[in-house]
């Protein structure tokens, strides 16, 4: 697994969790109690943060076996 999309309940929002998010340092991203993931909330009136997302996914992928 590398990362899902899904609804936060808690922020009202979307969004994208990262698996091994826990070994990448994003301002962006909340771990909020997750031991392996972060997420990154998206604002569905925004576009989105493409490049951010593939930096961050970029990162991740290093940690994937």
């Amino acid at each position: 697994m590398l990362c899902y999309f899904y609804y936060s309940k808690q922020h009202q929002k979307h969004y994208l969790s990262f698996y091994h998010g826990d070994r990448v340092d994003y301002p962006e991203l909340l771990s909020e109690g997750r031991k392996k993931f972060k997420i990154l909330l998206l604002d569905m009136e925004e576009d989105l943060p493409m490049e951010l997302i593939f930096n961050i996914l970029d990162e991740v992928k290093t940690y994937i076996k």
